[in-house]
């Protein structure tokens, strides 16, 4: 409720920050997105009157100018579509967010995505190449221990702007260093690759 009522009081917020400490507690549930895994479901028929009414979490889509955005340690379970309508932001910084589903693909919907962050993402898919839509605005990209993502270290070689790469962890990225050229990862300043690369 109290999320509803900041959306509408101040929907010129630029900069949205969730860093949750009670993400795993019982005390706090998060609604179900869609495509939800059925067997950790939050059902209003299974709760005990004593639990709290699920969080509908959809009101964070009226912030229309948010150009950061941090969530860490919310347990959601699912696809949640507005969390990735956001046009003009700029940090995207997502940490141990449960059974959120989504795929990199969407960033297309973030054109001027400068930094994006996303650790310990087991149900994040896609490929580096959909980083592309990127290229000139991205600076920096971390994406550790996202298992799920694939593809080759080298779609990242051309990227003008980007100085730090995070891949620890993500075992399906591939490449292999000594086909970096002169020219390639010009700006880069800090480099962790997993250990396929």
């Amino acid at each position: 409720e109290a999320l509803g009522w900041l959306s509408n009081a101040l929907p010129m917020l630029t900069s949205l920050n969730f860093l949750f400490n009670i993400g795993k507690s019982k005390l706090f549930q998060v609604a179900n997105g869609e495509d939800a895994e059925l067997s950790l479901m939050v059902s209003p028929i299974l709760r005990n009157r004593n639990s709290p009414r699920p969080v509908d979490i959809s009101c964070i889509a009226n912030f229309h100018h948010l150009r950061n955005l941090a969530i860490h340690g919310l347990h959601l379970n699912g696809r949640y579509p507005f969390l990735f309508e956001f046009s003009n932001l700029r940090t995207l910084d997502f940490y141990n967010l449960g059974r959120l589903k989504w795929d990199l693909s969407i960033l297309v919907n973030m054109p001027n995505l400068e930094k994006l962050t996303c650790i310990s993402a087991y149900f994040l898919t896609g490929s580096l190449s959909d980083t592309r839509v990127l290229r000139e605005t991205l600076k920096e990209l971390g994406l550790s221990h996202c298992t799920e993502i694939d593809g080759n270290l080298k779609e990242l070689a051309d990227f003008p702007m980007l100085r730090a790469i995070s891949l620890h962890g993500c075992k399906n990225i591939v490449g292999d260093i000594r086909h970096i050229r002169s020219g390639d990862f010009q700006c880069i300043e800090s480099m962790g690759l997993p250990a396929s690369v």
